[in-house]
């Protein structure tokens, strides 16, 4: 399929195999001496004629059976047959046999992420049997879990298969921000499957792991907390989303809720005032900083401590 939907499916693929799967691998990479294998792919990865660009990237892949970046050379090879042939027959075919065969545990994580990916737009069920065996899989990589178990979660799909993806993520997790991130995955899986207390639970604990506090994360606690009867907690979660920034839906439910508690207007001024007060205190200190103008000149802030600032960038005066 060539439509333009299914092209930016396959860009948004590529930036996220990447940023999940590949980016811990790549960043020892930089850390450390770069190996001659990874000079060599680059290159492979430059090379324009696209056909060419596969058969070349097949060789190393046959060559470099203990490359640190063989799984990037499988992003590589997805990326080339998908996006640049657009051989999604070819690709799927090519995704079974390497499952069969590769043992590197973050080359399957990516072959499994474009695999999925590809089947869940236009084969569900292909995709759902595709999540099952992820499921029976144990690569250490949270992400690939991760990603397939809330991606199941979001389209209400397979959602037991979600949850012990989501389960199976955890286990895997390495930082406190992969247990956040798996954590909201799992709680918004029971709430998917009308857990809604296991749901809160998770998602409180996602919010606190997270810091500064994230949004999406909120909402789904907010959203559990509503369907937990627990309006305490939907009111305190909702004015923490004010905190962070105006989002219109924040607003109106908190409206709603302070309409329902009978709070007058004095009350609903004072309320006001403190989401400011919390803004204001959450606030930090400004650096200096220099920034090149359109004229060529150079703007140069330096900030006096202790003194509110607004910076308008947009304005022609």
């Amino acid at each position: 399929m060539k439509s333009g939907l299914w092209i930016l499916i396959v860009i948004i693929a590529v930036a996220v195999a990447v940023g999940i799967v590949l980016k811990p691998r790549l960043n020892r990479l930089q850390e450390e001496q770069e190996p001659p294998e990874l000079a060599e792919l680059k290159e492979i990865e430059g090379i324009e004629d696209a056909q060419a660009r596969l058969s070349r990237l097949e060789g190393y892949i046959s060559d470099y059976p203990e490359s640190e970046a063989r799984s990037r050379a499988y992003g590589a090879v997805a990326n080339t047959m998908v996006r640049a042939l657009g051989d999604t027959a070819g690709f799927l075919e090519f995704a079974n046999l390497t499952l069969g065969r590769e043992e590197d545990p973050e080359s399957r994580a990516v072959i499994y992420y474009w695999l999925y990916g590809i089947q869940v737009e236009s084969e569900p069920e292909a995709a759902l049997e595709t999540a099952g065996r992820l499921l029976g899989e144990s690569i250490e990589t949270s992400g690939i879990y991760n990603y397939v178990g809330y991606d199941l979660a979001e389209r209400e799909m397979g959602l037991d298969i979600a949850l012990g993806l989501c389960k199976k993520a955890l286990l895997f997790a390495e930082t406190a921000s992969d247990s956040a991130n798996v954590l909201d995955s799992r709680g918004w899986a029971y709430y998917k499957l009308a857990e809604y207390d296991l749901a809160v639970a998770d998602l409180e604990k996602a919010s606190e792991l997270f810091d500064p506090p994230y949004e999406e994360v909120l909402r789904h606690l907010a959203d559990a907390a509503l369907k937990a009867g627990r309006s305490d907690k939907v009111f305190e979660t909702l004015k923490t989303i004010l905190v962070i920034g105006e989002y219109d839906y924040a607003r109106a439910s908190l409206d709603s809720l302070m309409g329902v508690r009978g709070y007058s207007p004095d009350e609903r001024a004072r309320f006001d005032e403190s989401i400011w007060e919390e803004r204001l205190a959450g606030a930090r200190a400004c650096e200096a900083f220099a920034l090149p103008t359109l004229a060529g000149e150079t703007y140069e802030f330096d900030p006096l401590a202790g003194a509110v600032a607004v910076l308008n960038f947009m304005s022609p005066t």
